[in-house]
């Protein structure tokens, strides 16, 4: 077993909080959304709700960009010392397999259209890996 250091600690309750504000986040867009879908084109208030929106997006970018940083610089490392390569493939793949196939598409359409070729082959074959074995392999080699 791999002994941490003080400083190897991640604050778990940061990232609480990092998700707990996520969710306010997406909620507060939900809102406004809704709010949107009522309001009569043109009309002073939908204005009022169209910046709001964007308001609340520049928002969850700037949270979901600083969040993702500390994870790759504070919580990566950390993983990466404690578990194996085959640990964090079995970690990844059970925590893949929970999610319903509909946020998988999304999530992989997503990453796929926003990434170049080789950087999508590489997501691709590390997913593979992370899922050998499992019903999700097989539905990624369906897509």
């Amino acid at each position: 077993s791999t002994m941490l250091n003080y400083e190897d600690m991640v604050e778990e309750h940061e990232y609480t909080e990092d998700h707990a504000d996520e969710e306010r986040l997406f909620q507060e867009m939900e809102k406004v959304l809704v709010d949107l879908s009522n309001s009569p084109a043109g009309s002073p208030r939908r204005l009022e709700l169209l910046a709001k929106l964007e308001t609340h997006t520049s928002e969850a970018a700037n949270h979901f960009y600083v969040h993702l940083e500390k994870e790759e610089n504070s919580a990566l490392p950390l993983i990466q010392k404690v578990f194996t390569n085959e640990e964090m493939q079995q970690l990844v793949g059970d925590i893949m397999g929970r999610r319903p196939a509909e946020l998988m598409t999304s999530i992989v359409t997503m990453m796929l259209r926003n990434l170049d070729h080789e950087e999508s082959s590489v997501m691709l074959c590390n997913m593979q890996q992370a899922v050998a074995g499992t019903y999700f392999e097989k539905w990624l080699g369906q897509g």
